[in-house]
């Protein structure tokens, strides 16, 4: 069975990814900051998991759990994301830009990361 990670599956995009590769068989593991909206928007075939993928600890412990239930990773699909603060630069909050930018692009990193052993034993894995 082909197996997959997708962040941000409790709503939108990561929602509607996660839905379509569950319905297409695949294993899929449904990341998100609210993980009771993933069963409710990607369906029940969806597994659940907290995780803030901005939080090195918060990622580590998402993958201890979904080690605990594969030894392989076919996909890692990082949907997550937030918009930065929107108005003139003079007048924004530097704190929200930098928690946009750790969720945007920390984020696809980290995951990469806590994911490299499960994805190589995956005979042709994909990083999205």
């Amino acid at each position: 069975m082909k197996t997959a990670i997708v962040t941000g599956a409790s709503t939108g995009i990561g929602a509607a990814v996660a839905k379509d590769l569950s319905d297409n068989g695949w294993l899929v593991f449904g990341l998100a900051r609210r993980p009771e909206l993933i069963t409710l928007n990607a369906g029940a075939e969806v597994k659940p998991i907290y995780c803030d993928v901005s939080d090195k600890s918060s990622v580590s412990k998402a993958f201890t759990e979904i080690q605990n239930e594969i030894d392989h990773l076919d996909a890692l699909i990082n949907v997550a994301g937030q918009y930065g603060p929107i108005g003139p630069s003079i007048d924004i909050d530097t704190e929200e830009w930098i928690k946009t930018i750790h969720v945007n692009t920390l984020g696809p990193l980290l995951l990469s990361q806590a994911s490299k052993s499960m994805l190589m034993k995956a005979k042709s894995p994909s990083i999205i």
